[in-house]
């Protein structure tokens, strides 16, 4: 088996390797997202992750093959399902994984939010009563925002709270902001 790393043995030193190079690049997704497009790739970072991903998933797979448990699978399958959630066959990629690994609190999470955005994809009913809640959620945003943001950074780009709120488009943010009291 040939990893990212370009050595042969999947072993659980091999595993042990790309696990800390995975919480690396999630790490570092985590941190310099913000930055500009010139400071840090986030496309990049989202490829070097999700071939180590694909690295751990075959490593853990060969694994089991030989009757070897590595500790920390359901946590990575469940990074792994987090980063492929725009791939609706992702589940049934993952289907035959012994029991134990659904059980972890990680993987049911992560199956949770699959579920939740592969909804939020379909235009059905279900989507249309999820989107009833989102008015609270993003008032009680928009709050936490004021005393936050406002304070410390001096304002936030509408464009990006739009985004992060998940608003269609900036008036539907900017009824919603002037609706709460919120400049």
């Amino acid at each position: 088996m040939n990893g990212t790393l370009g050595f042969e043995c999947p072993d659980l030193s091999a595993v042990h390797a790309h696990e800390r190079i995975a919480r690396f690049h999630i790490l570092s997704l985590h941190e310099l997202c913000e930055y500009d497009e010139a400071t840090f790739s986030l496309p990049q970072e989202m490829k070097q992750l999700h071939k180590t991903l694909i690295s751990l998933m075959k490593f853990y797979d060969d694994l089991r093959d030989e009757g070897i448990e590595a500790e920390n699978e359901a946590g990575f399958r469940a990074y792994h399902i987090i980063n492929q959630i725009k791939d609706p066959n992702i589940i049934q990629k993952s289907i035959f994984l012994p029991i134990q690994i659904f059980r972890n609190p990680y993987m049911k999470r992560a199956l949770e939010f699959h579920a939740l955005s592969q909804i939020l994809e379909t235009g059905s009913e279900l989507k249309n009563l999820f989107q009833t809640h989102f008015s609270e959620v993003r008032k009680g945003a928009l709050k936490a925002m004021d005393a936050s943001y406002m304070m410390k950074a001096g304002g936030v780009l509408a464009e990006d709270v739009r985004q992060i709120l998940a608003y269609d488009t900036l008036d539907q943010l900017f009824k919603e902001v002037m609706m709460h009291g919120k400049e």
